[in-house]
């Protein structure tokens, strides 16, 4: 599992229209690149991927690069927190929102998109049980 290199990250936006990927200086895609790399190294990915998984981890590494270049983008893969309540007033129009706990995980779509490349402990079960007293 190696770090989805520019020229890879460049290929698979291109391939998907990510102008505003492009549009940036190749340093600043570089050092996206690589913090997207700190951030994926939070799940525990098998250490051998297939050439088809290496190209699901390099799309899921642009994805979360892109975003930290251009987070301020409607289509932003960041979680948002939930708003809890929504209150309006009227002839002032006094406006107020609460809002829940932020998420823990940032990025549920990219956590989703790489379950299948995640290691599953060994000696992990499942077993549904009674107590009795």
């Amino acid at each position: 599992m190696g770090m989805t290199d520019l020229s890879t990250a460049n290929a698979l936006a291109d391939e998907r229209g990510f102008d505003d990927w492009s549009a940036q200086s190749a340093l600043d895609r570089t050092r996206a690149l690589i913090r997207a790399g700190d951030h994926l190294r939070r799940y525990k990915l098998r250490a051998e991927l297939t050439a088809d998984e290496q190209t699901l981890l390099d799309l899921a590494t642009l994805l979360v690069a892109r975003d930290l270049l251009t987070n301020d983008t409607p289509l932003s893969l960041r979680s948002a927190p939930q708003v809890v309540k929504e209150a309006k007033e009227g002839a002032g129009f006094k406006k107020s929102v609460e809002y829940g706990e932020a998420p823990a995980d940032p990025y549920p779509d990219i956590t989703a998109l790489l379950a299948s490349l995640c290691v599953v402990p060994a000696g992990s079960s499942f077993a549904i049980g009674k107590l009795v007293r």
